[in-house]
């Protein structure tokens, strides 16, 4: 049987990893997915409830007073409130779901290339162009995605605190971690894909001398 036809072979013509191809290297992509279903799971019941989920940063004890009619009740740092529709603008329900199913798309998409990369590590072809491709695309789709859903969310949560009126009471959602941890997942994602082109590089030139 030839090499191209044997099903113990990759499609290099080199054996196959035992077990590659099989599915288990998918498993490292189960926290993303989960997390895409947990936003697309709150979109559904911010439709059927009518009530959107929102994070603020409460500065100070006021905001609290507010949203309670007076009572005192402490109320600092970051936390979440289901607001019905009615009290919020269209635009800014607009932006705060399309911040939503942004950041859904992105996670689909991104976890579907990231599956691929893996699949190709664990059949022995972590060299070869595509995963290189692949973790380029990871690398602009996800940060195209974490910017739009940054800009939406830092908008719609701003729009939200007018509708409110607790603009000079409440910090938008956007923290310096979420941001910090953002860069952090790219600039992780680049480094791979730097030391996938130099391992490339490097089989080949070995490959030449061979």
């Amino acid at each position: 049987m030839s090499p191209s036809t044997d099903p113990a072979r990759s499609g290099t013509g080199k054996p196959r990893a035992k077990g590659a191809g099989a599915g288990g290297e998918y498993l490292v992509l189960l926290p993303a997915v989960f997390l895409a279903g947990d936003v697309l799971g709150s979109i559904v019941r911010a439709v059927r409830h009518r009530e959107l989920d929102v994070t603020l940063d409460f500065t100070d004890d006021a905001a609290a007073s507010a949203l309670t009619e007076g009572t005192a009740v402490p109320l600092r740092g970051m936390a979440e409130l289901s607001i019905p529709f009615g009290d919020l603008a269209g635009v800014t329900i607009g932006m705060l779901i399309a911040a939503k199913i942004i950041l859904v798309l992105g996670l689909i998409i991104c976890s579907w290339w990231a599956g691929r990369v893996l699949n190709r590590v664990a059949e022995g072809r972590a060299f070869a162009d595509q995963p290189i491709i692949d973790l380029g695309r990871i690398f602009w789709v996800g940060g195209s995605t974490l910017m739009l859903h940054g800009g939406l969310l830092l908008l719609g949560s701003n729009l939200a605190t007018r509708d409110l009126g607790l603009a000079e009471h409440v910090n938008n959602s956007v923290s310096t971690l979420d941001i910090f941890t953002a860069l952090a997942i790219l600039g992780a994602v680049e480094v791979v894909r730097r030391a996938f082109v130099s391992g490339k590089k490097a089989h080949d030139e070995l490959e030449g001398v061979i």
